[in-house]
């Protein structure tokens, strides 16, 4: 089920109306808790919470190692990088999510089509596109799908205690919600100086990984040429998508699990034309048409109206814990 653009869903009444009508809600929680899942809590909890411990020891462990390398290294914003440089943060950065998804649960990664690439023939640098943007590990899997990022997150990303600065020693953009990405983007893929390239989840929120949501336009407008990346999280059980559930919710489900999975599949660099450079808005378009199929259909709807669905609606999906987000708070922390 389909809408043009000029149907766009802008208002929640529109949305739900949609949804009864059997499109596909990106907010929508359809991953009931049955009680098959409830037996397997009560057998796996001992695994998950090992995999917890694990996984606050391994990032305590790399957030020290990255502390060292940038008081060696320095973050690259004093002085150019050099190639060594480039290569010690790009081993760490890939050792890092390994070892993050190994304690989720992630033990392999199906990569499909081509190898991701980080500029064109004629050596333009490329911005990583990736989508469905389905929950906290999307970067951990494009990383170990054989490519080192800049992720673009939030500017608060860089204070956390564990991740701060490993956000800083992987050159991470970061961006104040309100304030344009663009110039960033743009800054970061014309720069002189040896970087990875950027990486962005253009649906600016996470969903439920069945659909494509509405692409903001904004990380087009550099008109650089970018690297499509689709991604999966197959399962017979519980995919790791986060759209109501709390984040407790979603780590105790993830880890819970025997094992998780997840495709990538890398589609051909996409290269503007003139009416894409012309027009950002039809860039997005082109570019959300392609990672689209019939198994991943585009919902014309915006990220924006995320926040109301969860504070009004929330409660309607079938999980045993959803989030009331109340006005300017997303489900982290606020929006500042």
């Amino acid at each position: 089920m389909t809408k043009a653009d000029s149907d766009e869903l802008t208002t929640l009444d529109q949305l739900l109306e949609w949804q009864d009508a059997g499109g596909i809600n990106p907010f929508y929680d359809y991953q009931a808790v049955t009680m098959y899942e409830v037996c397997k809590y009560l057998v796996l909890w001992p695994l998950g919470l090992a995999r917890l411990v694990l996984l606050l020891v391994w990032l305590l462990v790399c957030n020290t190692i990255a502390w060292l390398l940038l008081c060696c290294l320095g973050d690259g914003s004093k002085k150019p990088n050099t190639s060594c440089h480039l290569l010690i943060v790009r081993i760490f950065q890939r050792v890092l999510a390994r070892g993050m998804l190994f304690c989720l649960g992630f033990f392999w990664i199906e990569v499909k089509g081509e190898a991701i690439r980080e500029q064109t023939e004629d050596g333009k640098r490329l911005v990583i596109v990736s989508a469905p943007h389905c929950n906290f590990v999307d970067g951990l899997i494009v990383i170990c799908a054989g490519v080192a990022v800049s992720p673009v997150a939030m500017h608060w990303v860089s204070k956390l205690p564990l991740l701060g600065s490993v956000f800083t020693l992987t050159q991470g953009i970061k961006v104040v919600r309100g304030g344009g990405v663009t110039a960033l983007i743009q800054e970061r893929v014309e720069s002189p100086t040896l970087n990875s390239p950027p990486m962005i989840f253009p649906e600016g929120t996470t969903g439920n990984g069945r659909c494509l949501m509405q692409f903001k336009s904004g990380a087009f407008v550099a008109g650089a040429p970018v690297q499509p990346v689709v991604l999966g999280y197959p399962s017979c059980s519980y995919a790791a998508t986060w759209s109501t559930a709390s984040l407790q919710t979603l780590l105790a489900r993830t880890m819970c699990q025997v094992f998780n999975r997840a495709t990538v599949q890398v589609l051909p660099v996409v290269i503007p034309t003139e009416a894409d450079l012309a027009d950002p808005k039809v860039y997005a378009r082109r570019v959300m048409e392609m990672m689209s199929g019939e198994n991943m259909p585009m919902v014309p709807v915006s990220h924006s109206l995320c926040p109301e669905y969860l504070e009004k609606h929330g409660h309607l999906s079938p999980v045993f814990t959803c989030v009331p987000v109340s006005s300017g708070k997303t489900r982290v922390r606020p929006a500042s």
